[in-house]
């Protein structure tokens, strides 16, 4: 039956946020848990691939260093941005996940709102940013600003509620667990089920 074929859920090693929740043979689906949310995902021609990353908080002061330097470690951060959607496309990645804090707050200038879109806009891979403690969802957020609207490339897709988001062109669907507040003392996974988005994958 079903239930048999399907295995226990096993961790990733523990350097990975990622965990498979269940894996199912018959019908070829795999369920991952990580602290962006769940991505149920079935296998059609090829297994979905996808890059995960996070905590990147673009714009960040780092108040108390010699202005050369934190402009040093801010271009950096900017860098690295960049090198995760050249790897994308280099490894055929579906799609990108950032899982919380593509920012450091939601006072960020233009200038990194800017510089962030640009260069998103240059990779030639869809971009999923799930709001996180320093750039929440909220009614203030950065991502709710006309500044994000007047520079948003069509390939960031930003996932401001729960509501399951089937990945364009694959067979994954991302179900978001995003923040809408810095800080937030309920537990924003507890709409997620196994079920829920299944009929999407």
């Amino acid at each position: 039956d079903s239930s048999a074929s399907r295995q226990p859920a096993r961790p990733l090693p523990s350097r990975d946020p990622l965990r498979i929740e269940a894996v199912d043979p018959e019908n070829r689906a795999v369920t991952v848990r990580g602290h962006f949310g769940i991505l149920h995902a079935r296998r059609r021609s090829r297994m979905v691939r996808f890059i995960h990353t996070s905590d990147l908080q673009l714009g960040r002061p780092f108040a108390g260093m010699p202005e050369a330097c934190a402009a040093l470690l801010r271009r950096a951060r900017m860098d690295a941005l960049a090198r995760v959607l050249e790897l994308a496309c280099e490894k055929e990645a579906a799609f990108v996940v950032i899982a919380g804090d593509l920012f450091d707050a939601n006072t960020i200038s233009s200038d990194i709102v800017a510089q962030t879109c640009d260069t998103l806009r240059r990779a030639k891979v869809e971009v999923y940013a799930i709001p996180g403690n320093h750039d929440d969802g909220g009614p203030e957020s950065v991502y709710r600003q006309a500044r994000m609207f007047d520079h948003r490339p069509s390939n960031l897709h930003i996932l401001l509620d729960g509501a399951p988001v089937r990945v364009a062109d694959t067979a994954a669907v991302l179900l978001p667990a995003p923040l809408l507040q810095r800080h937030e003392h309920r537990d924003v996974t507890s709409h997620l089920t196994r079920e829920l988005g299944a009929d999407f994958a």
